[in-house]
Formats: structure tokens, C-alpha cells, sequence
């Protein structure tokens, strides 16, 4: 009976140290657990706090992108009035050609008038030269 008491006592004494190798095992995990736990957690806040930079990256650049159509399309809008202007200026410059080149003519044509005038005038004085010396 001694001898069985003894067995197990030494069994009771087994199971306690394989309960307690249990308890610290236990612990073990459920620390590497906890910490694990804490990891995912930071983890997490991380993805969390990097897609609202990656948010917050793509609006500036949305931001960016409409600034630069927009003075794209202002500068369009500004080509486009230069051309215009170029052509009104042009025109407006053919036109004063055009009308100086008219009066030129005229002027040309006045000048063969005159000319041609003169020219008459030039023979009636001779005419009247020559028929007063016939008189004379």
C-alpha cells in the first residue's frame, strides 16, 4: 500500500510538473498571441494610415491635373484669340494695301491727266507764240 501511495504521489507529482510545463506553455502562447495581436493592430494602423496618404496623394494629384487642364484650356482659349486677332489684323492690313494701291492709280491717273494737260497747255502757248509772231 506504501508502495502504491508512493506510485502515485511520484504519478500525482508527474502530472503536476507535465500540468505546469502545460500552464507555462500556455502562457508562452498566450503571450506570442497577445503580441501577435498587437502587431496585426499596428499593422493595420499602418495600411490604414498609408491608404489615406495614398487618398489624400490622389486628390492632390486630381487637384493638379483639373489646375493644369484648366490653364491648358486657358491657354487654347488664348491661342485661339491670337489667331483670330492675327487674322483680323491681317485682313485689315490687305485692305490698307488694297486702298492704297487704289489711290495710287489715281494718282498715277491724275498725274497722266495732268501731264497730258500740260502737255496741251504747252502746245497752245506754242500755237499762240507762233500765230502772234505771224501777226507781227
Amino acid at each position: 500500500l506504501a508502495e502504491k501511495l508512493q506510485l502515485l504521489s511520484k504519478a500525482k507529482l508527474d502530472l503536476e510538473s507535465e500540468a505546469a510545463n502545460h500552464d507555462q506553455a500556455i502562457s508562452m502562447i498566450e503571450h506570442e498571441l497577445k503580441t501577435t495581436r498587437s502587431e496585426i493592430t499596428l499593422k493595420n494602423r499602418q495600411i490604414q494610415i498609408a491608404q489615406e496618404e495614398k487618398q489624400k496623394a490622389k486628390h492632390q494629384l486630381d487637384m493638379a491635373m483639373k489646375s493644369m487642364e484648366e490653364v491648358f484650356g486657358s491657354l487654347q482659349e488664348q491661342g485661339r484669340a491670337m489667331e483670330s486677332e492675327k487674322a483680323m489684323d491681317r485682313a485689315k492690313y490687305e485692305k490698307d494695301v488694297q486702298l492704297q494701291r487704289q489711290e495710287v492709280e489715281a494718282l498715277q491717273k491724275k498725274h497722266s491727266a495732268a501731264m497730258s494737260d500740260l502737255d496741251s497747255l504747252s502746245e497752245l502757248i506754242s500755237n499762240l507764240k507762233a500765230s502772234l509772231e505771224s501777226e507781227k
